[in-house]
């Protein structure tokens, strides 16, 4: 193999293995997400592998509406991955669960040293996570 075919390929390489360390929340600039998580919905645990797979955590919209306004969520149980794909404004940061056939962006806020996720769809908070000790 030629010399540049070999800095092309690890090039390519390096390219592809730092757009996985983004993709999955494992970037230095994203906080760690992995672990198995409680919420304050009474959902069913959340879990985040380090690889981005997840489950219970895609939420859709339920067209009962609260008598506060504010839109009640539903959790799905379908295995899927989750992601910290930016940040946001004030310190916050997009957290993108896909879970087939749907996609979910929420604003997270992380507090408490990285073990806890308030999350938010279109402005409204709906569920805070807790992460269990020792799952990090």
């Amino acid at each position: 193999m030629s010399r540049r075919k070999t800095a092309t390929a690890i090039a390519a390489l390096a390219i592809a293995a730092l757009g996985v360390t983004g993709l999955t929340g494992c970037s230095p600039q994203f906080p760690s997400i992995t672990g198995v998580w409680k919420t304050s919905d009474g959902t069913p645990t959340k879990t985040i592998s380090d690889d981005g797979n997840c489950t219970n955590l895609l939420y859709t919209t339920a067209k009962a509406v609260s008598k506060t306004g504010a839109i009640k969520m539903y959790v799905t149980d379908n295995p899927g991955m989750c992601h910290i794909i930016r940040t946001s404004p004030g310190g916050k940061y997009v957290f993108q669960v896909h879970q087939a056939p749907y996609w979910r962006n929420y604003v997270a806020t992380v507090t408490n040293g990285g073990d806890t996720i308030a999350l938010s769809y279109h402005g409204d908070h709906f569920t805070t996570l807790t992460r269990e000790p020792g799952t990090q």
